[in-house]
């Protein structure tokens, strides 16, 4: 049988016989590589996200020195100050990240069971990653908190009684 499809391809062509399994290995690196570049992307994405929060969180310490103040007269820390800012960086990354897990999901069951249905006259099967997704969740609140320190080390610097 090999030897009929050789010479049935002739000189002037090559004729590659692959297995299941190597075609699908094939596939799976173009799939990745594919996803390298959307790994980037979402990199670059969490970072920006970051730096927007640290800006916000910096605006707002700025815009409250009234509020801050008062707190401090009222006998509040510098510490508690800091804390104050990180648990509201924190706090602005997990209403983010529950935002976006359900707009996520949400999307991902259109283009499954709709789109994909109407577009290919197929769908695949929906699997939910809840370790992953409480992993993300975890290091998308740490790093918004991380995001928060330099904000709250400007709010906790606030002196009491400044009326700027």
């Amino acid at each position: 049988m090999r030897d009929e499809l050789l010479a049935a391809a002739g000189a002037d062509h090559q004729l590659f016989i692959n297995t299941n399994a190597a075609l699908r290995a094939v596939v799976l690196r173009i799939f990745d590589a594919t996803f390298a570049i959307t790994y980037a992307l979402e990199a670059i994405a969490i970072a920006v996200a970051i730096m927007g929060v640290a800006a916000t969180l910096l605006t707002l310490a700025l815009e409250r020195r009234r509020e801050l103040a008062m707190l401090r007269l009222v006998g509040a820390g510098r510490r508690q100050i800091r804390r104050m800012v990180v648990i509201e960086a924190a706090l602005i990354g997990l209403v983010s990240q529950g935002a976006g897990l359900a707009v996520g999901i949400a999307l991902s069951l259109i283009l499954i069971y709709v789109i994909n249905v109407q577009s290919f006259g197929w769908t695949i099967q929906f699997h939910l990653p809840l370790g992953f997704l409480a992993q993300a969740t975890l290091l998308i609140a740490a790093a918004t908190a991380l995001a928060g320190l330099y904000p709250a080390r400007v709010a906790a610097r606030v002196v009491a009684g400044a009326d700027r």
